[in-house]
Order: structure tokens, then C-alpha cells, then sequence
């Protein structure tokens, strides 16, 4: 499995939001202080109370809305989907990061979520690679 931790001032509403987008929570791997997203049977993000992030990490988290910590980029099953889970976070409270970007075979659009977060969903179309 893989699982992509990040820090997330309001857990509460960081639930709210992915509930919206639609990604399951995972109730066995979350707390108080962590919130399990699970993306897929193989992927979770682990979003973190700053106590959680900095047992974790050692040190403490970056603030996501001044600086850019990572870029999750995840790919979905076909452009349909990539629209789909986009328009739903930007419904939610998500802000588009930039214009989608369609390069025939591969087509991605970005957002930022409420924590600050950057995301970036691909179709990539198997047949052409």
C-alpha cells in the first residue's frame, strides 16, 4: 500500500470536504488527531493534527497555503473522471490551481484544497503510451 501523509489544520472539515469530493474514510485508521482517506484499495492519505504530523515527521508541517510541500498526483480511469472529481472539490471548497491541461493523451487538471493542499488528477491514455 501507499500512503501520502499531510498535515491538516481542521480535521473536521478536511472530513467534510473529501466526504464532498467523495474519497471513503477509512474508520480504523482514523482519530482524533488523523483522518484516513481511502483513495483506492491500495492508496491512503493520512491527513494529520499538527501533534500527529510532528510525531511523524520530526518536525513540523509547512503552511500549505504559503509554500507548496508536494504535488499528489494521482491518475484516474478517463477524462470523464478527472472532470467529475475535480468539479466536486471545486463544489466543495476546492480552488482551481490552473487551467486543465490536454495534451491528447493525457489530459490533467489541478486544485487546492481547503488545507492548502495541491492535487493533480491524469487520464493518460494506455493506448498511446
Amino acid at each position: 500500500m501507499v500512503f501520502v501523509n499531510l498535515s491538516s489544520p481542521d480535521l473536521p472539515a478536511a472530513r467534510d470536504f473529501w466526504d464532498a469530493v467523495g474519497w471513503g474514510i477509512d474508520e480504523r485508521l482514523t482519530s482524533e488527531d488523523a483522518l484516513c482517506l481511502a483513495v483506492s484499495p491500495h492508496i491512503r492519505v493520512m491527513l494529520l493534527g499538527e501533534r500527529s504530523f510532528r510525531e511523524l515527521a520530526g518536525k513540523g508541517p509547512v503552511d500549505a497555503s504559503a509554500a507548496v510541500e508536494t504535488v499528489t498526483s494521482l491518475t484516474l480511469d478517463s477524462r470523464f473522471h478527472v472532470d467529475q472529481l475535480v468539479e466536486r472539490a471545486l463544489a466543495a471548497g476546492a480552488t482551481e490551481a490552473r487551467e486543465p491541461e490536454d495534451h491528447g493523451s493525457m489530459y490533467s487538471r489541478c486544485f487546492t484544497d481547503p488545507d492548502g493542499h495541491l492535487w493533480e488528477f491524469l487520464w493518460i491514455d494506455d493506448d498511446a503510451a
